[in-house]
């Protein structure tokens, strides 16, 4: 048996790809109980336990061990700062309604994109695309064409957190390959 600070130490260094899968099996109690405590009336299981699986890599590849703390007490932390941000999303949306934000306005862009940039964009683009689930191209390709989320949660039959948690996981993975191409020109 595997400690879960050996298993967050083979992850940080790359050489063992079941890593992942067993350090998943050992938190998800964890995840569980954050979720039936915080997340129950506003996002669905399946999307919560993705979303907690990315949140467990991202922590294990950035946790360090030279601060003397317990990863375990790490993520669960982060685990619960996910939950406070995801209720005061959910509570603002509620105060002010989706109609009322203007989707398009240019000053919401987060990235400010360079030509060389798009270039490499592009050329990353179709692996993007492999990377997301049949669920989330849908609900990208859906939104892409305009379509509100409660437009899209009526067309596909499923709850709008479901169609949001897609949305928001459709976005991470957009990060995470722009980040790539940032990394790769420095």
């Amino acid at each position: 048996m595997c400690s879960i600070e050996k298993l967050v130490l083979e992850i940080q260094n790359g050489n063992n790809e079941e890593a992942f899968p067993l350090l998943i099996g050992k938190i998800k109690p964890l995840m569980y109980s954050i979720y039936y405590r915080h997340f129950y009336y506003c996002v669905e299981l399946e999307d919560f336990i993705q979303e907690a699986s990315y949140l467990l890599f991202y922590t294990a590849k950035k946790f360090d061990f030279k601060k003397g703390k317990v990863f375990i007490s790490y993520y669960e932390r982060a685990l619960k700062n996910y939950a406070i941000q995801l209720v005061r999303h959910e509570h603002r949306e509620r105060v002010v309604p989706g109609s009322c934000l203007c989707k398009y306005d240019i000053s919401n862009l987060k990235y400010h994109v360079s030509v060389e940039e798009e270039f490499l964009l592009k050329e990353e683009i179709p692996n993007y695309w492999h990377s997301l689930s049949s669920f989330e191209k849908a609900v990208l390709f859906h939104y892409m064409k305009g379509y509100t989320f409660e437009e899209i949660s009526e067309k596909s039959n499923k709850s709008l957190s479901a169609i949001k948690s897609a949305f928001n996981r459709c976005h991470k993975k957009f990060k995470l390959f722009y980040d790539k191409i940032q990394e790769e020109e420095m």
